[in-house]
């Protein structure tokens, strides 16, 4: 009796694995994610951002999309290192703006930005959003790559 119990469980997990696989599958469908974006550079991100920024300043320009920042971030695995590639300060704050509204992730998206580009701003968010311990050990590993970067070229200056 207690397998027919554990066969029906495994059965209805299967079943919710696979409607989960389906939803998946008709989301990416709508979607409609643009073969370029999938190749995204630091130009289709600035583009991206930009033109929401337009989009907010400026309503009454025909601005629309079909996707959002989240599918961004979903098809780009190393989004944070086009962080530094971005020239505008306005737009890396508008891209840091937009990874916090959108993933809950973020701190650790704003760690491997800040790895990428230094930004006192990256620092000041993670600490007003109670992240002191991250904040501390990323200040840390920054720390000991410099002293070790520093005795190593000390190190080959004297040879």
């Amino acid at each position: 009796m207690e397998t027919k119990h554990l066969s029906a469980k495994t059965t209805a997990i299967e079943k919710v694995k696979e409607r989960f696989e389906t939803w998946r599958e008709v989301r990416k469908k709508r979607t409609k994610i643009p073969e370029e974006l999938r190749q995204a550079n630091e130009n289709t991100l600035t583009s991206f951002l930009l033109l929401k920024n337009m989009k907010k300043t400026k309503p009454y320009l025909p601005i629309e999309f079909s996707f959002d920042f989240h599918d961004i971030l979903e098809n780009m695995d190393d989004i944070h290192t086009l962080f530094p590639l971005i020239r505008e300060s306005k737009l890396k704050t508008s891209f840091l703006r937009h990874v916090i509204n959108t993933t809950e992730k973020w701190p650790e998206i704003f760690v491997k930005c800040f790895y990428e580009h230094p930004m006192m701003t990256i620092i000041d968010k993670l600490l007003d959003s109670g992240h002191e311990k991250l904040t501390g050990k990323t200040i840390n590993d920054i720390l000991f790559t410099i002293e070790n970067s520093a005795a190593f070229f000390c190190g080959f200056a004297k040879t």
